[in-house]
């Protein structure tokens, strides 16, 4: 759920930055420091996604292991 949250608020970014873009064209303004923001967005999303994954991956580690563990302490 909290997933679906943050990639909606990167999208609704990647729109902001789209309309600016937009409006830098139309006003014929420097588009570097929109395409800066692009990048950072970007790089951004990608570093919270894959802190998202690896804590993913140790969650079904650590669930695997007490499911494991529970399974050679219980009796027969």
């Amino acid at each position: 759920m909290k997933l679906m949250c943050c990639q909606s608020t990167y999208e609704y970014g990647k729109q902001l930055l789209q309309a600016a873009l937009v409006l830098r064209r139309a006003m014929q303004l420097d588009l570097e420091p929109n395409n800066d923001q692009a990048t950072r967005l970007a790089q951004a999303w990608r570093l919270f996604f894959k802190g998202v994954n690896e804590q993913s991956v140790r969650n079904n580690s650590a669930a695997l292991f007490l499911q494991q563990s529970d399974d050679v302490s219980s009796p027969c």
